[in-house]
């Protein structure tokens, strides 16, 4: 594949892409959450004044030499060099609001949404940049993903076929830290009569902490599903031993047949390797960083 008469496998693109996402682990890795504009700062300093990069905003982690990228001189002959300000405001947009997300999508993603709803509500809980950290704004991040994806078209199409109230169908809880919303999710849930929540991530650290914090919210029950991918070195942790595994989202209703037909239940479903599918992700937010820098001639 070519963008903008440049082949994508290029050693300016290579680099670029290990920049940008060493920038992005860096912030990850530092707080606990991706913020992009801290990431596109970090990423101004790697492209064009990667000698002014401090240890401090550089968080390494074990198998990856992020030092190393984010210092190394991608030389590429830029024709202009943008303000920071310019820089990030074009970076934050082409991470968030330039991607198409029902493109990266996992193929039965939509289809199992539509068949939970007709079970119970689902509630999508996602971690991710949404408010702003360390002081740093944050960039709704998560919530355009949701709404780019199509979960709103779904809902809406839903609530017009069944005359249920779009609120009651799907809704979405984002935040840098998503735990908090678990207590108040199943307190929405009880209030409905709901006896069980299927949660459904793809972190069993995240899932190992909804049961923890479940257990102060009374005559409901938190049922874990931890999709992942079986050859992933935590398979035997023993803190999953009952806790139900599945590869595929497509395998989760049926995986909990019976207890669709004898309960009554509420979803609680992870957004970002659940419905989406994070390779495709990676690909789609390089590749688009990557076409607006050519586009304004920075790279």
């Amino acid at each position: 594949m070519k963008i903008d008469n440049v082949p994508i496998n290029s050693k300016t693109a290579k680099l670029l892409k290990e920049k940008l996402f060493a920038s992005w682990g860096s912030v990850r890795d530092q707080f606990d959450t991706p913020n992009n504009h801290s990431l596109s700062r970090i990423l101004y300093k790697s492209l064009y004044a990667p000698t002014t990069i401090a240890d401090n905003e550089i968080t390494e982690r074990i198998g990856f030499d992020r030092k190393a990228i984010l210092t190394q001189d991608i030389k590429s002959p830029q024709k202009n060099i943008p303000s920071v300000e310019e820089f990030t405001l074009v970076v934050v947009r082409a991470l968030t609001s330039d991607i198409d997300y029902s493109k990266n999508l996992y193929p039965d993603a939509i289809p199992t949404i539509e068949q939970m709803a007709q079970y119970g509500p689902i509630r999508i809980w996602t971690k991710g940049d949404v408010y702003g950290i360390n002081g740093q704004p944050g960039s709704a991040e998560q919530i355009k993903k949701v709404a780019t994806a199509g979960l709103g078209k779904l809902r809406n199409r839903i609530a017009l076929q069944s005359g249920k109230n779009r609120k009651d169908i799907l809704t979405l809880k984002a935040a840098e830290d998503k735990l908090p919303f678990i207590k108040e999710i199943l307190r929405e849930f009880k209030n409905q009569k709901i006896e069980i929540a299927i949660l459904l991530d793809n972190n069993i650290d995240n899932i190992i902490n909804a049961i923890e914090e479940s257990k102060y919210i009374q005559n409901i029950r938190i049922y874990p599903i931890w999709l992942h991918d079986k050859n992933e070195d935590t398979f035997e942790h023993k803190k999953i031993k009952n806790i139900k595994q599945v590869t595929k989202i497509k395998d989760v209703l049926p995986a909990i047949n019976t207890i669709l037909q004898h309960n009554n239940v509420g979803f609680i479903v992870d957004f970002d390797g659940v419905l989406v599918d994070d390779k495709k992700r990676i690909k789609a937010q390089f590749e688009t960083v990557y076409n607006k820098l050519k586009e304004k001639k920075w790279l």
